[in-house]
């Protein structure tokens, strides 16, 4: 089916006609609801579920649930505004307050952007400019016609890259899942048989940063490509990620017990534990900073595979 729909917007592609446009393209269904939905989850169901549970009662977690607040309505209004324009010699990405252009001259190629058409990523891309010290312009999977393919003609697919989603399957997203499952149960039990034991929360925030870093750098998604630990250019790589991911693990060890044993200087209404889960704000808090400081590790580790890739000017693979 894939590569019938390959060979029929091939076809479409050889007949670029500038009196079709402009043409403006939306969001695939698909597409559209995974920025709805969980808008809709993090503006309001989260914050009435914190309301149920008399958490907004706590000075802290009135900032917290604002940002959800904030980044949930974003999310919505990029799912319903997110647009595709296309002009006889430009290209337009409409997004929730913003824009970006660019002239067809311009661009160098393209490649396959995720969230393409479910398996496919056929319709999905990012657009390559030619001057290197402007971003690429990507969109998502839209709604197309052959006037959108016709477009393209003449402008080159590059080699992917290793930002470039691999083509996913249901098996290969099913194996995902199912590794984040059991790295989260892993980490859940040692939570429970650890926590209470001196530095066991430390022992368990380490093991979950270096198994969360593990996967957002060399685990396949439907939204970015791992590295592949059989390359020779990333093992080369690897003494160096490990020294920087040992100065991470070290600076997050000395600050948690640090924090831990200053906890009781806090003011109150940041321990005051609540729901189901008996968390307190502190809690929360941390859970966000571990969470910012695992992205922010896996953006450094990927940058560094990336530049030992780009020095071959070969795709790892």
């Amino acid at each position: 089916m894939g590569r019938m729909e390959h060979r029929q917007t091939t076809a479409h592609e050889s007949h670029f006609d500038p009196s079709l446009y402009p043409r403006t393209y939306s969001l695939s269904r698909y597409n559209r609801w995974s920025y709805i939905l969980p808008g809709f989850l993090l503006a309001v169901v989260l914050p009435v579920q914190f309301w149920r549970l008399h958490a907004l009662n706590s000075q802290p977690m009135v900032p917290i649930v604002l940002l959800f607040v904030l980044a949930g309505i974003y999310s919505v209004l990029r799912g319903l505004r997110q647009k595709l324009a296309l002009e006889p010699d430009a290209v337009t990405v409409r997004y929730a307050f913003l824009s970006r252009r660019l002239e067809r001259h311009e661009i160098a190629g393209w490649r396959k952007s995720s969230g393409g058409a479910r398996w496919t990523g056929l319709s999905g891309r990012t657009l390559v400019p030619r001057d290197k010290a402007r971003k690429p312009l990507a969109f998502y999977e839209v709604k197309t016609d052959p006037a959108f393919y016709a477009w393209f003609a003449g402008i080159p697919e590059l080699k992917p890259t290793m930002d470039t989603p691999p083509v996913g399957s249901p098996v290969k997203m099913f194996i995902a899942w199912v590794g984040i499952m059991a790295g989260f149960l892993t980490v859940l039990l040692l939570s429970i048989f650890w926590g209470d034991r001196p530095f066991g929360i430390q022992i368990v925030s380490l093991i979950a940063d270096t198994g969360l870093v593990f996967f957002f750098v060399f685990c396949d998604s439907r939204a970015w490509r791992g590295y592949s630990l059989r390359d020779k250019r990333v093992r080369q790589e690897l003494p160096h990620l490990l020294g920087i991911h040992s100065l991470f693990l070290i600076v997050i060890g000395l600050l948690l017990t640090f924090v831990l044993s200053e906890q009781s200087l806090l003011p109150a209404s940041w321990l005051v534990e609540s729901g189901p889960k008996h968390e307190s704000p502190f809690e929360v808090g941390l859970i966000f900073i571990g969470v910012a400081v695992v992205m922010t590790q896996a953006w450094i580790y990927r940058k560094i595979l990336r530049r030992a890739a780009e020095a071959e000017n070969t795709p790892i693979g």
